[in-house]
């Protein structure tokens, strides 16, 4: 139940919807396949960069793309809205 309130602090009306009525199972599950498809892209990419590169740098190429996995996993892990 979540209650709107007026600038002068009034309760104007009360509302009784679902608010997660839009995330059905089938958007959360492409969503996460969606997610997982780009996870294992990331590293082919490092080797596509590190094939395009020299030698002595290839393993720093491979090694920057998978430290973007988890740069991006914890930051996306402070917005998560779980107390877990």
């Amino acid at each position: 139940m979540y209650a709107y309130h007026s600038p002068d602090n009034r309760e104007l009306d009360t509302v009784d919807t679902n608010l997660n009525l839009w995330f059905t199972t089938g958007d959360v599950a492409w969503t996460l396949t969606s997610t997982a498809l780009v996870w294992l892209m990331i590293p082919g990419v490092g080797f596509f960069y590190s094939g395009l590169a020299r030698r002595k740098s290839a393993l720093s190429l491979i090694w920057l793309s998978l430290m973007s996995i988890a740069i991006v996993s914890f930051q996306v892990r402070r917005y998560l809205p779980c107390d877990c």
